[in-house]
Order: C-alpha cells, then structure tokens, then sequence
C-alpha cells in the first residue's frame, strides 16, 4: 500500500514541480516578466522538451492487476487493455520506467513496454536502471536560467539581475528562496505539498524578512508590509501566512485585495492551478487562491495526477473539477483511492484488495497489493 502511495506522490510532486515553476499552467512557459508576456530561448526550448519528455515517461506506466481466477498479477495500460498476461506472484508499480516482477522464485524486471529487460531468473539483486541522474542535470540547467539571483551585501540582501542590477535593494535580513518550506516550523498541522521552486519570485512577488516580520516586494522593489502576519509564504498564486503563536499554528490564505480577511486552514495540499485541498475542524474541502471553499467538507481527500480531486464521506467517493463541479461518483469508499486520468480509478481496501474503475463506476480489472 506505501508503495502506491510514494509513487502517486512522485508523480503529482513532478507534475507539481514543473507546474509551479509557470505562472501560467496553460503555456507551459519557463519564464515571465511583469506584463507576463514569456519568451522562451532555443536552450530554455531544448530543456523544456527534456522536461516534458521525463514527465512523460514517469506517466506513461503500466498498472499491476489482480486476476482472481488464476490468483495471479498482470499489467494493463491507462486504457485497462492487457499488456503482460496474469502470470507473476509479484508486480510491483512501476518507478524510473521499470518494474520488478516475480514468478515462484524467480525474479525479473520489465520496462513500460511490457518487455523484460532482465529475464526471470533466480538472481534476488538487480540495478535497476535510473533517470535521477539525468533529472537533476535538467532541473540543474533549469535552475541555472532562472533570471533573478539573491545577492548580499554588507550584512543585507537585495535580488539581482541577470546583469548583476539590484532590482530589489540590499536592505533586508533575509530573502526567503521560494523552495524553502513555508517557515522553519515543524508542526503536524503544516502538512504543506508545496513544491520546489527554481525561481526566487513567485508570481509578481518574493518574501523578505525586514528584521521584524515578512513582507512582500514585487520585481519593481514595491513592498506590500501591511499582511498582518509575521510569517509568510507563497506557493504559486496563493499567499500563506502563519501564526506561530496560536495553540494550534494554522495557515492563512490572503487575498491582497482584501488583506484583513483571510481565511484560516489546518494545512494545505495538492496546491496547483490556483486550487488546493485544505482541512479545518469540518473536513476537507477544495478551495481557490483566496481561500474561498469550491466543495463541502468530506471526510477524508485522496491523491491525483489530475486536476480532478477525490473526496469521501465514509460511504462514497466523490471527484470533482476544479470549479467544484461533480465529476463523477462511485457508490464505495476505499482506504486509498487513485485518479490516474479522466477514465481511470484505483480503489484499494484496508486489506490491500481493490478495483480498477471507469468513470462510470465499471470495474475495469482487478487489484491486489504485492
């Protein structure tokens, strides 16, 4: 069951990543300046086709199914179609393009083709192959593009251009770089999901800490320092702040056209296009960047790849778009419960049993945990 989990959560922190680091989910641009309009040099081009090409190849998996007939496991693809035949006692999900598999004693491992890279055999140790390597080098070049860079001077910070042009003076104590967590906090009612960032504004705006409390200041070095709040964050388009001081440390959603109305959290996760999932003391709910609710409280969320959000109520799982609208409904609640895309669900039981759906509610194929 933890191994669903890690992999669903690798892909919507991938999916995640490179979605914060655009403003702009939709034109898919690496970079922006304040009118927004983005220009994409040949180099950043070739290291965007680099990063799609990996988030490709970490979505185009195969999905273990559980044959009851035969009591063994195969694979499927997205679209429920058989592509390795029941025959294994063992299928794991599938991480870096490959899977291990097992048959009695033997072992082997397949690629997402369904082709076995390392035939079956009695060997227990494998390499398994890995794009790690190759990822941090993209995200590297990514990260070394970035058009602004925190610069001090004398005992202050201040944010430089490309040029080496202060466009935010050197006054501050201390400029936040967006891939830090929210605060330096450890608590169990900051479960923040927020992904790293390889930019030091996010949006219009970055952190900086005057001395006595965080503020925020734009890329023409305007500061906006009324946010009653002394600890901020930003993570795409929303502004957190945190009270530190509370018995209960919640986060607060700011709007900054109405700045002395925010609205307050427990924690926050699957933040992406302009939503999260957020819980207080009647559930968990969707919302939008200004902490407005989009859906009711439920129970419990789940995980998707998807701009699509799963929640249940004890009884039925419900999916719902962005807007709040019902996607779709299934008459079950599941221990875990999976969006992998528009038209395939994976519900699994607390003993590891479970269903492959449709958005009709249609078993597709079985499950079970390996």
């Amino acid at each position: 069951m933890k191994k669903i989990k890690l992999v669903t959560i690798l892909i919507i922190t991938v999916i995640f990543l490179y979605g914060c680091n655009n403003n702009d989910s939709k034109s898919n641009q690496l970079s922006c300046s304040d009118s927004k309009q983005c220009t994409k040099s040949d180099k950043n081009l070739d290291i965007e086709k680099k990063f799609n090409s990996l988030i490709h190849e970490l979505n185009t998996v195969l999905y273990p199914f559980y044959d009851k007939s035969s009591n063994k496991l195969g694979y499927m693809n997205s679209k429920g179609d058989v592509v390795l035949k029941p025959q294994f006692d063992y299928a794991d999900m599938f991480k870096d393009g490959y899977a291990i598999v097992r048959d009695g004693d033997k072992i082997g491992v397949i690629n997402n083709k369904g082709e076995f890279t390392i035939g079956l055999s009695y060997n227990e140790h494998f390499n398994i192959p890995s794009k790690k390597n190759d990822f941090n080098s993209i995200i590297d070049q990514v990260q070394s593009n970035v058009p602004y860079k925190i610069k001090k001077d004398n005992k202050f910070y201040g944010v430089v251009d490309k040029d080496g042009n202060y466009i935010v003076s050197p006054k501050y104590n201390k400029i936040k770089p967006s891939e830090n967590t929210p605060i330096e906090l450890s608590s169990e009612f900051i479960a923040q999901s927020c992904p790293y960032f390889y930019d030091i504004f996010v949006g219009d705006y970055l952190v900086a800490n005057n001395g006595k409390k965080d503020i925020l200041v734009n890329k023409n070095g305007k500061e906006i320092s009324n946010i009653p709040f002394k600890n901020l964050s930003l993570c795409e388009d929303f502004v957190l702040a945190f009270n530190a001081d509370a018995e209960e440390v919640s986060v607060n959603i700011i709007d900054l056209n109405n700045i002395n109305n925010s609205k307050q959290y427990f924690d926050l996760s699957h933040i992406s296009n302009d939503r999260a999932v957020a819980s207080n003391k009647d559930g968990y709910m969707l919302i939008d960047n200004k902490g407005n609710q989009l859906t009711k409280p439920f129970k419990e969320s789940q995980f998707s790849i998807l701009p699509l959000y799963p929640f249940t109520d004890g009884q039925k799982t419900f999916v719902f778009d962005k807007d709040g609208n019902e996607f779709t409904r299934f008459n079950k609640s599941y221990s875990t419960f999976s969006v992998y895309n528009e038209n395939l669900y994976l519900g699994t039981n607390e003993d590891g049993t479970g269903e492959y759906l449709n958005k009709n509610g249609d078993i597709i194929k079985y499950f079970k945990a390996s």
